[in-house]
Order: C-alpha cells, then sequence, then structure tokens
C-alpha cells in the first residue's frame, strides 16, 4: 500500500511493509507485498520499511532472534529448515529499498543464488537495513543482502548499498561458488552483451562475524563480495572485520577505490584456484586502514577508526563487542 494511495510511487511517497510477512512476499517478489504471485515489476519503484519497527523476524521467532554466532544458526536451519526464500530469474529486483533501520533476521534462502534478494537489476539501491542470523545457502553465488546481481536481459551498471549490516549470518555457495559478506556475485557483461561494467557503491557498512564457506574448488570468498567481473567501484565509511579477503576472485583489473574504510585483515592480491590468470590489482587503497580485532571492540572503536561518524551513524559496542550502525529503539514484529 502506498503512503498516500491518492498519489503516485516516489521516494516521498513509497509502498509501505509493515509486517514480517509483507516482508517476507516483498524479498520473493511477489506483485504485490500482501502475496500475489507474479512479477511485481519493481523497476524504479520505491519500498520503505514503516516508521516503528526494530525488526522482522521471517523463520524461527525468538530463538532464531536470540542465536548468538553464525555456528549457531548453521545448526538451527539445519535442523529446523524455514519457508524457503527462493531465487528465480523472472523475480529481479529492480527498484529502491529503504530498511528505515530494521534488522530482518532468519531469512532460510535455499536455491541457485541465495540472499535477502536473490537477483537484482539495474539500478538498485538498498539502504538501511541490518540482515543478521539468517542461512543463505546458493549452489551458484550467496551474499547476505544480495545473491547475484544479474539476469538474461538486465545490464546491470550501478548497484548502491548504503547503511547496511551483515552479522552473524551462514552464507555458503558451491557450483562457481560466489559467497559474499554482502553480495555473492556482481556480474560484467562481453561486448556482445553491451559491455558494460557494474558500479558498486558501498557506503557505511559493517560486515562481520559471518561464517562464509565454498565448497567448489574455484571457491570465491570475500566480506564484501565474493566475485566481480570487471567491477569499477567504491567503499566509503565502511568496517569488514574477520574475513579475509576482502573481496574474491574472477577478474584481472580491479580497480576499486577505498575512502575511509577499516579492516582487520590486509588487502592483498587473491588467486582463485580454478582461475590461474586471475588475481586482483587494487587501486587506490590508501585510505583502507588495518587495525587490530580487539581495537574494534567496545570505546576502543572511536579511536581505532575515527574516521566514523559516531555522531549519527555509529554506536560503539559494549566491552569486547563490535560496533553497529545506530537503530532505534522499537518494537520487534
Amino acid at each position: 500500500t502506498l503512503l498516500d494511495p491518492s498519489k503516485p510511487n516516489s521516494e516521498e511517497n513509497p509502498y509501505m511493509i509493515n509486517t514480517a510477512a509483507q516482508m517476507h512476499n516483498f524479498m520473493l517478489g511477489n506483485s504485490n507485498i500482501d502475496g500475489e504471485t507474479t512479477d511485481m515489476n519493481s523497476s524504479g519503484k520505491y519500498f520503505k520499511v514503516a516508521d516503528g519497527i526494530k525488526a522482522f523476524v521471517i523463520n524461527g521467532g525468538e530463538t532464531v532472534y536470540n542465536l548468538k554466532s553464525a555456528e549457531e544458526v548453521k545448526a538451527y536451519f539445519e535442523a529446523n529448515p524455514g519457508s524457503t526464500h527462493w531465487s528465480r530469474t523472472d523475480r529481479v529486483f529492480k527498484g529502491h529499498f529503504d530498511g528505515n533501520g530494521v534488522e530482518i533476521y532468519g531469512i532460510y534462502s535455499d536455491g541457485y543464488t541465495a540472499g535477502m534478494f536473490p537477483y537484482v537489476g539495474e539500478g538498485v539501491t538498498i539502504k538501511n537495513v541490518s540482515v543478521k542470523n539468517s542461512y543463505l545457502v546458493g549452489s551458484n553465488a550467496a551474499g547476505a543482502l544480495i545473491g547475484t546481481a544479474k539476469s538474461n536481459t538486465v545490464l546491470t551498471t550501478s548497484v548502491s548499498i548504503e547503511n547496511c549490516e551483515s552479522s552473524c549470518n551462514y552464507i555458503t555457495s558451491a557450483t562457481n561458488s560466489s559467497t559474499g559478506g554482502l553480495a555473492g556475485h556482481l556480474y560484467t557483461y562481453t561486448a556482445a552483451d553491451g559491455g558494460k561494467s557494474i558500479q558498486t557503491t558501498i557506503k557505511n557498512c559493517l560486515v562481520h562475524s559471518n561464517l562464509m564457506v565454498s565448497t567448489a574448488s574455484d571457491k570465491t570468498v570475500g566480506a564484501i563480495s565474493g566475485s566481480f567481473n570487471d567491477g569499477r567501484n567504491s567503499y566509503s565509511n565502511s568496517v569488514f572485520l574477520g574475513c579475509s579477503p576482502l573481496v574474491g576472485g574472477w577478474n584481472t583489473d580491479h580497480p576499486d577505490k577505498y575512502s575511509n574504510c577499516y579492516s582487520d585483515v590486509v588487502l592483498e592480491s587473491v588467486l582463485a584456484a580454478s582461475y590461474p590468470s586471475s588475481g586482483f590489482v587494487y587501486t587506490n587503497t590508501s585510505k583502507l586502514s588495518t587495525i587490530n580485532t580487539n581495537d574494534a571492540k567496545g570505546e576502543a572503536a572511536k579511536t581505532a577508526m575515527p574516521g566514523l561518524d559516531w555522531t549519527t551513524i555509529w554506536k560503539a559496542g559494549a566491552e569486547g563487542e563490535y560496533p553497529s550502525i545506530e537503530l532505534r529503539e522499537a518494537p520487534i514484529e
């Protein structure tokens, strides 16, 4: 339902998401968030979670909400499979999603490509959302927010992820094996397909405490993304903890730009086992700072990562805990 049904959809008048059931239908790409089962034709449309909602729990209720580690998430969902979040190439999200600070728990995505949005297309923006305690298993690609930025007909030239968190998720993929903390696989296209490279912009994002596994010999795993094919990407004011490398494999020249980012792993070239000619050339990394893991916890984080906005966006964790992106207190749906 539009915020104001008498006016057309716009950023100021988005389709509103009010319940966990509506959120699940929206992620599945149904034609409306109340559960119809045809393509929603989301291109250029705006969607937003209603005010006053702290969290949606898609599967597992309070049990999943209270799990403390990705290992616990893996064990729970292997014993208690959830309502499957299938990937379908005819359900490509092509719009703009504003989570309005919501935390989403218990996504159970088990298909060809897995993620909050299994497939995304041209001009997608995703902001103000955290994906936590979720089980994301793709036979081809898996990521917390995006499984694959590609479809058979969509040339994805821009993806924007802002003010988002991925934590305590179990994320794994097998065939072609692209496993990432935020996204699984972001494609580019050959000249015959238009020759467009993906331009991914990531700003004010936090990735930590995920259990990410790839079972294929050509595995590519990264805290940000499992793989980019010749992407042109920029990252700013973001924190990536507990996963090496930051980005997986599958391309030859990777001119990423980092500005005011922090990681507890050293940025280095990566060679994918089945792609001996692959490996990354990273550029413009002078503003990617390597920090000690313990310095990212508690109040020490403010000293270790002074470039972050600790007033309005970032919040230091309790003693021994990682920081978070500021979220308001509100009821759990």
